[in-house]
Order: structure tokens, then sequence, then C-alpha cells
């Protein structure tokens, strides 16, 4: 009987050998740069999460004196205690900040910046009445005002509808019975032109809401003591 007969083509075999080689040193090449990055990105948040007044987000804390100041790129305002950004609720132009008090969120406060949010988020039932001071931050007129809904008769529409409190003009919604405020300027109403760092002025819309049984605001009449426009 005859014995097959094989081949072996010794240049195909070198050149699978030489393919295989390259294919590895490529992957391990990947695998390093994903290795690497990974490795950045972890110690860069380490670092954001552990170094206080380093930006996290939209927003960063910085303690002076006791005194906690909340800076984001347009605004900043102080406060004994840090109140805390709520990324969840937030965009570039809508940031929400969080007080909480026993572990729960009590006070809100939402600062729009050249944007007017939806009629039903804009509407409060109070406003705190304000003038603007030096271009970019305010002088009290006098104590939040009285619940919009005094304004409603027995038979009027409980609809949402621009009214005047305080010599302040804002979105009242009579019916709700959250406690909520709007900052209006004396003479104007909720959309606030302040000048900027830069020279450039933006609109802000500053909406403040409490979220307890027993509404006790104390703690947004102190923040916008410090607001100012960055």
């Amino acid at each position: 009987m005859t014995r097959p007969e094989y081949q072996f083509n010794h240049s195909d075999h070198i050149k699978r050998r030489r393919r295989y080689r390259r294919r590895s040193f490529l992957a391990t090449l990947f695998f390093l740069a994903v290795a690497v990055a990974v490795g950045a990105l972890a110690y860069n948040l380490y670092n954001l999460s552990h170094v206080t007044g380093r930006p996290v987000g939209a927003t960063y804390h910085q303690t002076i004196g006791g005194q906690v100041t909340t800076k984001s790129a347009y605004f900043q305002f102080s406060d004994t205690q840090a109140w805390s950004y709520a990324p969840g609720d937030s965009t570039t132009t809508e940031l929400t900040y969080l007080l909480y008090e026993g572990g729960l969120p009590v006070h809100s406060l939402t600062v729009y910046i050249n944007q007017t949010p939806l009629d039903s988020n804009l509407a409060v039932t109070r406003v705190l009445p304000v003038q603007i001071k030096n271009g970019n931050s305010f002088m009290f007129e006098g104590d939040i005002s009285p619940p919009c809904s005094t304004l409603y008769g027995p038979s009027d529409p409980k609809r949402i509808k621009q009214v005047s409190l305080e010599g302040a003009d804002f979105l009242c919604v009579p019916d709700s019975p959250q406690f909520s405020t709007a900052v209006g300027q004396v003479g104007g109403n909720y959309e606030l032109s302040l000048r900027r760092a830069n020279g450039q002025t933006a609109n802000y819309i500053i909406i403040y809401h409490n979220l307890s049984v027993n509404p006790d605001p104390s703690a947004f009449v102190r923040i916008m003591k410090t607001f100012q426009a960055l």
C-alpha cells in the first residue's frame, strides 16, 4: 500500500505565527491602555471626593470661619450647613440644592440660569421681595409674603395666574399645600438680571420649596442674604 504523502508549507506556518504574535501584541497594548485609563479615572475621582474645595459635579463647597460656601459657575451662597447638589434634579441651566435635617431633605433650592421654566415649576405660594444690590446680590425689602391665596375671592377659580405681593410680581398657585417661594424684585418680577464677574449679565430665577410639615424658611432667607452672581 502506498503511504500518503503530507506536505508542510514552512513559509505559511511562519506567516501564521507572525500574525498570531502581532495580534497578541496589539491585544496586550489595548488592555494595558484600558487599564491605565481606568486607573487614572479612579485616581481622579478619589481626589475629587477627598479634597475640600475641589469641584464635584456642578458645584463645590469651601468652609471658612464656620461658614460653608457653595459655589457653581454662575453664583455662590453661604450657610452654617452644607447644601447638597442634586445632580439627578439638575441640568447645566437648572441647578437644585437640598438641605437635610435628620437625614431627610427639608429645604430645596432651584436656580434657573437664562431659562424660564414651565408655569407648573415657576408658580409658588409666596414671594421674597428684594432689590438688586451692586448689580450682583440682593438687598431685602421685607420678609417673605403671606400666601398668595389671600388674593383670590371665594368664587375665583383656583388657577395659576400672575399676582403682585410686597411690590413684586410672580406666578401664584393658590391651592398648593406646600410652602414655596420665589425671589422677586420690587417693581419687577421673578426674572432677576445680575451682573457676573466677567461683566456680562445673566437672568436668574430662584425658587425655594420647604418639604416639612411645619415649614421654617429661615435657612432659605440666610442663603439669600449671601447670594452673589459669579
